[in-house]
């Protein structure tokens, strides 16, 4: 969805229009998609249609950055007819399934997932998704070329060493997930100590995970790398922050006095002043 609006506004930026004749092109796509979807009665999913509704979503994003109940209730029209169309659970339960649709339907819902979570913090509303309900695994680590219409077995995935976009979005789903999880845990109640800890380690497990060539690197030490790579280190770590952030910010918010309250103080304004730098 991001390379086909880059492309789009590479188009335009390298064409001369009026402002009234961008702000048609700009319209233009929101509309066509709305069409196409009233045409193929997206109360009735078919295959094409929870792409088409994503796309529709992330245009209106595009258009309206401000945070509005418009866009919460549209996402939430997607995800409940991604759940009708059993998204969330992982295709490996039907054998009809060939691995490419799989892998596609893997990567439609971590698509919803993330958008969802984002979503669910920036309004301060519960999520609309819950895990306890859903089994879908990530997509597998391939390549497009690795895999085809024809196949009818998975084929080995690439390793973590190798550096694939991919890579980076099953990374990132990763500490989304336990984000989602933190967000959970500390809606109802200030998590204890006890759970905060628990949570930490679990934190520190999944940031361990993630491949040396992935990790943040300063600006100074990344002039030789791809701009690509250090968008995506820089994203990464905004995340850790946020992971941080949400696990300690009830135990702020209360003000507690406890030795242990003055630790997850110190964490979570350093997480927000990371988060701010960045």
């Amino acid at each position: 969805m991001s390379a086909f609006l880059q492309q789009q506004q590479e188009v335009v930026e390298t064409t001369i229009l009026t402002g009234l004749e961008v702000e048609n092109v700009v319209e233009t796509y929101p509309a066509l998609t709305v069409h196409c979807l009233q045409a193929g009665n997206y109360l009735r999913p078919s295959s094409s249609t929870i792409e088409t509704l994503v796309l529709n979503f992330v245009l209106e994003q595009h258009i309206n950055v401000d945070i509005e109940m418009s866009n919460w209730a549209l996402l939430g029209v997607n995800i409940h007819l991604a759940f009708r169309m059993g998204l969330h659970r992982d295709p490996s339960h039907w054998e009809i399934i060939r691995p490419l649709q799989a892998e596609l339907r893997r990567r439609a819902w971590i698509t919803l997932y993330q958008t969802g979570f984002f979503r669910s913090t920036q309004m301060g509303l519960p999520r609309i998704i819950k895990d306890s309900q859903c089994d879908a695994r990530p997509p597998a680590h391939f390549l497009d070329r690795d895999i085809g219409p024809g196949d009818t077995q998975v084929p080995p995935e690439r390793p973590l060493r190798d550096p694939t976009p991919l890579l980076f979005v099953i990374q990132r789903h990763a500490l989304i997930k336990f984000s989602a999880k933190i967000y959970v845990t500390e809606a109802a109640s200030v998590p204890s100590p006890v759970t905060i800890s628990e949570l930490a380690v679990r934190l520190e497990a999944a940031i361990a995970n993630i491949p040396e060539w992935l990790r943040y690197k300063s600006l100074e030490a990344s002039i030789t790398e791809d701009p690509a790579l250090l968008s995506h280190g820089i994203f990464l770590d905004i995340l850790i922050h946020m992971a941080v952030y949400l696990l300690h910010r009830r135990s702020f918010m209360k003000g507690y006095s406890a030795e242990e309250s003055v630790d997850s103080n110190e964490r979570y304004i350093d997480a927000a002043l990371a988060i701010l730098e960045h």
